[in-house]
């Protein structure tokens, strides 16, 4: 059962999580990830060399290695970047050029002249010298230039994240006075002063005043979604003959509703479309919202939330569209590119259809 979570996990990644995790390590351990790849480089390079009829022994290819590895993390950690940074690149390259030469005479000084003129002669050990670093500088400039790559791509990642964060408070922000001006015109326009009628629509009011002007990320669930939709029903006094809106909810024992968040507003929003672009009052075809928590055949948990309501023949005129839209792009904030929202009409009928996967839920019984 674990090796199936992994890798149910390891599926839910997403393409921004591998890279993003990827780009975390690049950007916040830099010498480790040049020094792998170095020391694979070298074991590859032994390896290959070891084929050719001149080669250095292994004893010399090491001393190469480890006197050549502070030349590399010099050009990676500071020279290349100087390029981007507009540093003085001079004054690099004059540094650069000092450390090649001091690694060279120190490592003849150490390990003696003998041991690396003895292949191709001492009239070109300052050649094959010049070549190696040459190549651990090509080297360097691979390997950095990869990290630039994966740097920007992280960058470009971030950037689409909070623009879309940015994009979903901006809607919700929408929905929220929005909501609020039409149930302000519910309660002019229906009720009567001083009664209990007034009385309820202004506790609901109140209380829908207090959902909109919660902090965006307060946790909010489907009994607090269910609990608005309720204020609003009040708010149209839904328990009187002027009204006929009819709310289903269906949903598994063993799953309640505390355990499924959902944006704030979304069936709000659902609802007051209803009241205000559709036919309240028909007792024979009245206005409908159902609202069932059902498993699929892959063992996912599915909100499914479905409207039906006339289309009032003066009011239909006001609709813009604006709210659907942005409840669009909240529940894509919220829950990815793994949802359904859609809304059909036709000249006397509205629909809508949403359903949003919560992925595979254990029984609260287990």
């Amino acid at each position: 059962m674990r090796i199936h979570d992994l890798f149910q996990k390891f599926r839910e990644y997403s393409r921004f999580h591998w890279v993003n995790k990827l780009s975390t390590v690049v950007n916040e351990y830099p010498k480790c990830y040049l020094l792998v790849p170095w020391v694979l480089f070298f074991l590859f390079d032994v390896f290959v060399s070891s084929f050719y009829p001149n080669s250095y022994p292994f004893r010399v290819s090491l001393i190469n290695f480890l006197f050549s590895t502070p030349f590399t993390f010099f050009l990676f950690l500071y020279y290349f970047p100087g390029f981007k940074q507009k540093a003085d690149i001079g004054f690099l390259t004059v540094k650069g050029i000092e450390l090649m030469i001091f690694l060279t005479i120190t490592k003849f000084m150490v390990f003696g002249y003998r041991d690396f003129s003895y292949i191709h002669g001492s009239n070109f050990i300052l050649i094959d010298e010049i070549l190696m670093y040459l190549q651990f500088g090509f080297f360097a400039l691979l390997w950095w230039g990869l990290r630039e790559f994966f740097r920007s791509l992280q960058h470009n990642f971030n950037t689409e994240l909070k623009l879309i964060k940015v994009q979903a408070n901006l809607d919700q922000i929408k929905l929220s006075p929005h909501l609020l001006f039409n149930s302000l015109n519910n309660i002019a326009g229906r009720s009567s002063l001083f009664s209990n009628e007034l009385f309820n629509q202004v506790s609901a009011f109140s209380a829908l005043l207090q959902e909109a002007y919660k902090k965006q990320d307060v946790p909010h669930f489907l009994p607090d979604e269910i609990a608005i939709l309720n204020h609003i029903l009040d708010l149209i006094g839904y328990q009187t003959e002027r009204s006929c809106i009819h709310l289903h909810i269906e949903h598994e024992q063993d799953k309640p509703l505390e355990c499924f968040k959902i944006p704030r507003f979304i069936l709000g929003t659902l609802m007051e479309n209803i009241i205000k672009y559709g036919i309240i009052d028909s007792q024979e075809h009245p206005a409908e919202m159902n609202i069932a928590i059902k498993t699929d055949e892959n063992g996912d948990t599915l909100l499914i939330c479905s409207t039906y309501n006339l289309i009032h023949p003066v009011k239909k005129w006001l609709s813009t569209g604006h709210g659907f839209v942005a409840i669009t792009n909240i529940i894509k904030d919220a829950f990815g590119p793994d949802f359904i929202f859609d809304w059909v009409q036709n000249q006397n009928e509205f629909k809508t259809l949403m359903m949003l996967n919560y992925g595979c839920i254990k029984n609260s019984t287990d």
